[in-house]
């Protein structure tokens, strides 16, 4: 399911509406996030949805973005692949400090 998610997020930048890319961004991570059967997880990201959607819609407006998000989800999911727990953390640790400084730029440039 990962591998077709990963697959679907790249064609979505590959076609460029940013509305799409950003379901299928969401669909990489929720396959994720459902694989790791932490039903407090899955409560607190429903919870948080609506906001990580408007800022994943902004950050997706830059498409000088999707070369280094089409490669961090590849990274994650060949470590996810390779089982391998170290690298999946070190990924995914680096992939949301990316996006948390993309979203701190987004919030500066709104207020």
């Amino acid at each position: 399911q990962l591998k077709v998610a990963l697959e679907e997020f790249e064609e979505s930048i590959r076609k460029g509406e940013v509305g799409q890319i950003a379901q299928a961004d969401m669909a990489f991570h929720d396959t994720i996030y459902k694989a790791a059967d932490n039903p407090k997880l899955m409560t607190l990201l429903n919870n948080l949805r609506e906001q990580m959607y408007r800022y994943r819609v902004e950050y997706l407006k830059d498409e000088s973005t999707y070369p280094k998000l089409i490669a961090e989800h590849q990274e994650i999911y060949g470590g996810l692949v390779r089982q391998d727990k170290e690298f999946v953390v070190k990924a995914t640790g680096e992939h949301i400090m990316n996006q948390e400084i993309v979203v701190k730029n987004i919030i500066r440039e709104q207020e």
